[in-house]
């Protein structure tokens, strides 16, 4: 289950944050996480740069973080304490729209486009991928970046 949060006034494309939350369930669903809980939060550099500084200790904004909850499997041991119907948290996705625009322009591309990278970024970091841990594993995961962003393209056109 995506969650589209959007915080940034300017941005009104409704239509992508639905097409984009739709899309990244299926993914989920391809991955085994059907049920699952992400949360998708459109913010502004200030926020990011905030919990940029606080969680990975760089005083800057960057253009998506994701915080994982399923990092260590003891974190779900299926206790009674949580009810069944209750959807699990994947984890949390933050994307600067202000960071987004500047990239979006210096790659030559749409805003709505650079969005799609971005959440697909942030739900692969979700899924377990980690670009910063070898070559070979950011080769892997741009890959599978390239096949998400063409899948949704392929879906909808924004």
């Amino acid at each position: 289950m995506i969650n589209i949060i959007n915080q940034a006034a300017d941005y009104k494309n409704t239509i992508l944050l639905g097409e984009l939350g739709e899309y990244l369930d299926c993914v989920l669903d391809e991955y085994g996480r059907k049920g699952k809980a992400v949360n998708i939060v459109f913010c502004d550099d200030s926020f990011i740069r905030q919990l940029n500084g606080e969680y990975r200790g760089y005083d800057k904004p960057t253009d998506v973080l994701s915080f994982s909850m399923e990092e260590g499997e003891e974190l779900w041991d299926d206790g009674d304490e949580i009810a069944d119907d209750m959807p699990r948290e994947l984890g949390d996705i933050m994307i600067s729209i202000e960071t987004a625009k500047r990239q979006a322009a210096e790659y030559g591309v749409t805003l709505d486009e650079e969005l799609v990278r971005l959440a697909s970024h942030g739900i692969l970091h979700l899924l377990g991928f980690d670009h910063e841990t070898s070559p070979e594993d950011d080769e892997a995961m741009m890959k599978k970046q390239d096949e998400l962003i063409a899948g949704f393209f392929r879906k909808y056109s924004v």
